[in-house]
């Protein structure tokens, strides 16, 4: 039998190998180009709705940096990404600008299908955008046609999303349902264009919640989703994945396939993890709702101390780093205030109140400020406490909370109830306070804890008031998903390795990292497409690397975790070692498979995402009176050579 599947993985390999060798696109500059008056063609079919992005590309990239921090403005620019490295060839801003020839701005299915009946004809790759959020830059292609999905069609009045209520909507399941007489309940229909923003107000005026993302900008049927969908609220309902009950799609064919678990449950399974813009132009999703709760919101962070480096400091801060101190003399020991930066979007963990932009500080990652003299030992020292005691806490915390973390910052939202009752959940609250006040004063001092409780999460987040500052020039993030059971056996390992962190500051940090478990872990390790090592994680890991060109603080802790485990694909490094595994584990080849029953020609292409290809240069002229035998042997032979070294390689990957 082990036998027989190492075969079934050599063909495959082999298949996958033959078909990845034998595409090549269509390239602007080539012969092979559409003329000017093909592409007018093109526009008219899609009412003029077609955009060439001709003439300098510094230029054209110029409104991109103008709209700053502002992501609804980047979202607006169909060129732009939410960071701006991510517009150049693999993320990389030392190399070529990374944008596509051609922009079709789709608002109907017709104007999906005309775009990519084109691009088929004249074989050129496709690749596909909504807001710009990708991390990895896969929705952005150099000579490619973006189909732009950020003004498609909304599915509600008034270009809302769309509640259906109980028994308004059923899959293609019905009949199954019918038969173990069970109702289908409330759905959210998004369209493919539509954000979290329009997503979480369309279902809280109806009376409900959904899993859904962070940042208010992020498409809503997109990326995030296909990606797998992590939310502040996945350990009580589930992942984006989990919580998704039907997708209609636009294949590369231009048919229109609604894919949910009896129709097309194949393709429904990809959708769900297998990233996006791979298998298809996603014009609609339906979400299962859940009935609104009370959202209880306990924060914690630990914040540097020093004294004044000048007097306005003082002036401008002081009434700020008096409401934060809880323990201390204000005199001897204020708080370092860090500056808005790039990073700022990330930083969601602050009490509102204290002054309307607190929240955007971040002293995670920050190393500016208004503090000299910072006593570095006792901040060492208190974030060493604090992981330690994460460590030993977090595998016990009930389901019902979930949220953020990271070296320096604990924001976790209990739902369900405004006074946390069950299990651990009743006495997190309360053994974060015994643990602070345990510390030594100097450093009980950094340590600040907070908590309130609002009706809902939509009211928790202000009903959409400000959303995550965008515009980084450069992010390079990675992530690492940390088993459950390898924390549990491992835990003065486990500790380590966050302390390394904790000691390596100078290369880098963690951001916004996410606690998993609950309702994440209940779904088996194969149902949808996303890496198998999600379902066992405790934790989604989420670094920052100083040096954009260096992911060795990222390195060093995927050496640390001996799991085996894998990255979360939304938030991986762009320069992620072993991509395709590190993202699927053991789906790699089932996706495989489907990306090539679904877009045999890979008319879809983009950077981490299955079946990629890199663009290939135009070729060079021929000189046949110049090539000798020799020449064409060693030709063939490196080609052999390089074909067989990536069949080995995926065989070899495709039997650990």
């Amino acid at each position: 039998m082990a036998a027989q599947s190492q075969a079934a993985a050599l063909l495959l390999a082999f298949a996958f190998l033959s078909s990845a060798t034998a595409v090549r696109y269509c390239q602007p500059g080539e012969e092979c180009w559409p003329a000017t008056e093909s592409w007018e063609e093109l526009s008219e079919q899609l009412g003029g709705k077609l955009e060439e992005l001709g003439g300098s590309e510094s230029d054209l990239y110029e409104e991109c940096f103008e709209a700053e921090s502002d992501a609804y403005s980047i979202a607006s620019h169909p060129q732009c990404m939410q960071t701006h490295n991510c517009a150049r060839e693999f993320c990389d801003s030392r190399l070529g600008w990374n944008l596509p020839a051609y922009v079709a701005r789709a608002e109907t299915v017709a104007d999906v299908r005309a775009a990519l009946a084109f691009a088929s004809t004249h074989n050129i790759a496709v690749t596909i955008k909504t807001s710009g959020h990708s991390y990895a830059g896969s929705s952005t292609g150099r000579g490619t046609l973006l189909v732009w999905m950020a003004h498609f069609e909304t599915p509600g009045p008034g270009g809302t999303a769309l509640v259906l209520g109980p028994g308004e909507w059923t899959d293609s399941c019905a009949a199954a349902a019918a038969a173990e007489e069970e109702e289908a309940g409330a759905v959210l229909k998004v369209g493919g264009g539509q954000t979290w923003k329009e997503a979480y107000a369309a279902a809280f005026e109806k009376g409900y919640h959904l899993v859904g993302g962070g940042g208010l900008t992020v498409s809503a049927a997109g990326g995030w989703l296909m990606g797998g969908g992590l939310s502040s609220s996945s350990r009580k309902y589930g992942l984006g994945i989990d919580n998704v009950v039907q997708i209609e799609v636009v294949l590369a064919s231009g048919d229109l396939v609604v894919a949910d678990a009896c129709t097309e449950p194949d393709l429904f399974w990809a959708l769900r993890g297998g990233g996006g813009g791979t298998f298809g132009v996603v014009t609609a999703a339906y979400y299962r709702l859940h009935e609104i709760e009370p959202v209880h919101n306990l924060q914690m962070w630990i914040l540097p101390g020093g004294t004044p480096s000048s007097e306005s400091c003082v002036d401008d801060d002081s009434a700020l780093a008096l409401a934060i101190l809880t323990d201390g003399d204000p005199a001897n020991d204020y708080i370092q205030t860090c500056l808005i930066g790039g990073l700022s979007g990330l930083c969601t963990f602050f009490e509102q109140g204290v002054r309307e932009w607190f929240q955007n500080l971040c002293p995670v990652t920050c190393i500016t400020g208004c503090a000299e003299g910072l006593d570095s030992e006792t901040w060492s020292a208190v974030r060493g406490a604090w992981t330690d005691w994460w460590v030993d806490n977090a595998p016990d915390i009930n389901r019902n909370w979930s949220g953020y973390w990271t070296l320096t910052t604990l924001d976790l939202n209990h739902m369900g109830s405004s006074t946390p009752s069950d299990g651990f959940g009743s006495e997190l609250e309360a053994s974060l306070q015994a643990w602070k006040h345990a510390l030594p004063a100097s450093q009980r001092s950094r340590v600040h804890i907070s908590s309130r409780t609002e009706s809902s999460y939509w009211q928790l987040r202000g009903q959409g008031a400000s959303t995550d500052a965008t515009g980084s020039m450069e992010l390079p993030i990675a992530s690492r998903l940390v088993t459950r059971t390898w924390v549990v056996d491992n835990p003065e390992l486990a500790k380590a390795a966050l302390r390394a962190l904790v000691a390596d500051e100078a290369n880098g940090g963690v951001v916004t990292s996410y606690l998993l478990g609950g309702a994440v872990a209940d779904v088996s390790a194969n149902a949808t497409a996303i890496s198998p090592a999600m379902r066992d994680a405790l934790w989604s890991v989420h670094l920052y690397h100083l040096d954009p060109t260096n992911d060795a603080y990222a390195q060093n802790f995927r050496d640390a975790v001996t799991d085996g485990s894998g990255a979360c694909y939304n938030h991986a490094s762009y320069i992620e070692p072993d991509w395709e595994r590190s993202f699927w584990g053991d789906n790699l080849e089932r996706l495989q498979e489907l990306k090539l029953r679904y877009d045999p020609n890979k008319r879809f292409n983009c950077w981490h995402c299955v079946g990629w290809e890199e663009p290939a240069p135009a070729p060079a002229p021929e000189e046949e009176d110049e090539t000798t035998e020799e020449d064409t042997t060693e030709d063939l032979s490196s080609a052999s050579s390089k074909a067989t070294l990536l069949l080995c390689a995926t065989v070899a990957l495709a039997v650990l």
